[in-house]
């Protein structure tokens, strides 16, 4: 037997512990597998946290900010979605991200 007929390999030894590797490999794959879906369900709870701490503290400013404002309503604009027209004098985005920067730096400094 040539080295092209056995797949690169110069023994059947070496056959035999590769198809022992693969085997355990094989062997391996559903315990990664649960492995890999645990930690994406962790993720993903996670990332539900985070965004769920995120909108409570814009709604939190978000209410401060309208206060003493005659703001009835703030638009959430999503590239790719479709939104109603205004002339960009009602846009408030920089404000509501200037305030919410100097709240966070003010927590931050808290701590």
């Amino acid at each position: 037997m040539n080295k092209s007929q056995t797949g690169g390999f110069t023994s059947d030894a070496e056959i035999a512990a590769a198809e022992k590797k693969v085997m355990k490999l094989q062997e391996d794959v559903p315990y990664l597998q649960s492995q890999m879906e645990s930690r994406l369900k962790r993720l993903t709870k996670l990332e539900g946290e985070i965004n769920d701490s995120l909108y409570s503290r814009l709604y939190r400013y978000i209410d401060s900010y309208t206060a003493d404002k005659p703001i009835d309503v703030i638009m959430l604009y999503t590239k790719g979605m479709t939104g109603l027209y205004n002339n960009g004098s009602l846009d408030v985005t920089a404000e509501i991200v200037t305030g919410l920067n100097a709240a966070y730096e003010s927590e931050k400094t808290a701590e």
